[in-house]
This record gives structure tokens, C-alpha cells and sequence, in this order.
């Protein structure tokens, strides 16, 4: 790509009127017609040793500017490259809602992903979550679409004798040990620090193959269900944002 790109700016440079100087022309006189001037002028040098000369553009050498072309687009790309993260980084970032509901036993009865605003804020495509582990109270989640692992976990648990939600990030104090990043495997890595032995998953360029599984028992995020009058069945929301 660098070479056509420099290329095309050597074609630009010939549009431009740039003076070409061949290494040698058998038109000596000019008047665009080969003759018996040009033969005698050729008939001088007739057996002699010839080394030609680099062809000149501008009184530059053909190899010189080139060289330089290709150090131009080099720089251009460098700075294409550099806008392009710029952009990147300023993208809005990309968050999944996840809704679990649970049943008068307080266990899992589904869970799916939606876009609870109904208007495309929250993304859907790509996004699976099943029950699994602990007696079907562990949420898992892939996500087939990113990259890199989620920035953060938001949780909001309904409370419905209350009327409110309890907000959780995932997490600390001790319940994160129920949370888990699964379906990867470690490879050898080699560390900037020096040190040993490293290995890594790749979890930050190699995450679609991930999942995420969540201990959503009653005790790690405070939900709460109202059985009487009239019951109410707890739910959690889980928005990941990536």
C-alpha cells in the first residue's frame, strides 16, 4: 500500500510538469525524430565502457525522491493512525441491559437481555445468558460481538416490599469471590516487567470467547420479593458497559 501510495505521488509530480532528465536519450538533437545526427553522436562513443546515470527529476535522482515520497505517506499514515484512535476513543461506549427474574422459591425463573428503553440505547445483538451453577442461581453472559472485557458491572436488585433498588457494583467485600470470568485459557506471557513465569488469557483483545458468570443468590446483591397480599417476584437488572 505505501509503495502504490508513493507511486502515485511520483504520477503527480510528472502531472505537475516536473523536468524529467533521462540517463540517456537517443535523440540527441531533441527534434523528436531519430537521424544520421543522432547515429554520429552515438558513433563517438561506440565501444566504449557505459555506466548511465541515475534518472534526474528536478535535478533529483529517481531513488532520492521516492525514498522521500515514501518517508511522506509513512508520516501521513502515522497521523491517519493517530486520528483514527482519537476516534475511536471518543465513541460512546456500548452497554447491555441483562433482566433476571426470579420465583416465589427466590431461584432464577429466566433470564434474557433487552433494551428496556425501547428507543436502541442498550444493545441486544450478540448478547446470550443462561442459568447455570449453584442451583441455578448463577447468571452466565457471553457477549460474541466485543473484544475486551466490560469496563463495568452495574446491578440494580428490585426490592419489592420496599419499593426500592438496592445499586451494586460488582463487586467487593467478599461476595466477588462467587463472580467469575470463564472460558478462557492461560498461555505464556511474556511481562514488561521482567518478571518470570507470566502467563495471560487475553481476555483484552480475545473476550467474545469469554463468559461472564454472576452469583445472583439473594445475599450478594439484596434483592427482595413481596409474598402477601399479593406477590410481587424480586428481578435484578445487570447493564455491562463496554
Amino acid at each position: 500500500m505505501k509503495y502504490m501510495l508513493a507511486c502515485l505521488g511520483l504520477g503527480f509530480a510528472f502531472a505537475a510538469g516536473a523536468q524529467l532528465t533521462s540517463p540517456w536519450n537517443p535523440d540527441e538533437d531533441g527534434n523528436q525524430s531519430i537521424g544520421s545526427p543522432d547515429l554520429l553522436s552515438f558513433l563517438t562513443v561506440y565501444g566504449e565502457d557505459f555506466v548511465p546515470e541515475p534518472i534526474q527529476i528536478d535535478s533529483l535522482d529517481l531513488y532520492t525522491l521516492l525514498v522521500g515520497i515514501q518517508s511522506q505517506v509513512e508520516s501521513l499514515q502515522g497521523e491517519v493512525d493517530s486520528l483514527t484512535a482519537l476516534l475511536n476513543s471518543n465513541q460512546s461506549p456500548r452497554a447491555y441491559v441483562a433482566r433476571a427474574e426470579f420465583n416465589a422459591t427466590q431461584t432464577i425463573e429466566a433470564i434474557y437481555f433487552l433494551d428496556p428503553s425501547g428507543e436502541g440505547l442498550y444493545a441486544t445483538e450478540g448478547a446470550a445468558a443462561a442459568i447455570t451453577g449453584n442451583f441455578g442461581m448463577v447468571g452466565s453472559f457471553t457477549f460474541e460481538q466485543e473484544s475486551a472485557p466490560p469496563r463495568s458491572i452495574l446491578c440494580y436488585a428490585a426490592n419489592t416490599v420496599n419499593d426500592y433498588y438496592v445499586i451494586t457494583h460488582v463487586n467487593a467485600g467478599g461476595d466477588n469471590l462467587s463472580h467469575r470470568l470463564t472460558g478462557i485459557g492461560f498461555t505464556p506471557f511474556d511481562s514488561s516487567s521482567g518478571a518470570s513465569n507470566q502467563v495471560d488469557a487475553g481476555v483484552f483483545s480475545e473476550f467474545g470467547n469469554a463468559a461472564i458468570e454472576i452469583d445472583l443468590t439473594k445475599a450478594n446483591f439484596d434483592w427482595n420479593r413481596l409474598g402477601f397480599p399479593i406477590a410481587e417476584e424480586a428481578h435484578v437488572y445487570l447493564i455491562f458497559t463496554f
